[in-house]
């Protein structure tokens, strides 16, 4: 899954955003490769022992939005709370879990997703500020 470099010209001509995720060799991808197709299985190739700051990672996550100007977006909250949303209910991840995204841009994105009582997904995670203003309308 890391190792994907879509076509970003195509995607934008057919308008198409695309989100992928791959659960890394260290964490039990039984239920999920049990399910999937010869695509998916071929995701879970990256032992953990590559990850520079210790975190285990139950997913990694990449988004390709070419459409709206943006060929690899960094983090992005929006994906990991569908895919949550989606993977949380079939069982393949835990209420709870730690999202790995934008690797393939130098960058280390940690997303945390839980799960709450009432069924509630939470996203969560660190972030930078770059602009800073006020505007008044």
């Amino acid at each position: 899954m890391l190792a994907l470099t879509p076509d970003h010209r195509a995607l934008k001509e057919l308008g198409v955003k695309a989100g992928v995720a791959g659960v890394p060799t260290a964490v039990d991808t039984s239920p999920l490769i049990g399910r999937s197709n010869r695509e998916a299985r071929a995701f879970g190739n990256r032992p953990a022992a590559e990850y520079n700051d210790g975190a285990k990672i139950d997913l990694e996550v990449r988004a390709f939005a070419e459409p709206v100007g943006v060929q690899e977006d960094p983090v992005t909250g929006s994906l990991n709370a569908s895919l949550a949303e989606w993977l949380i209910a079939d069982g393949h991840m835990p209420d709870r879990y730690l999202a790995a995204q934008g690797q393939c841009l130098g960058r280390a994105g940690r997303v945390y997703i839980e799960r709450d009582a009432d069924g509630t997904i939470w996203v969560g995670g660190d972030a930078v500020t770059c602009i800073d203003g006020q505007v008044t309308l």
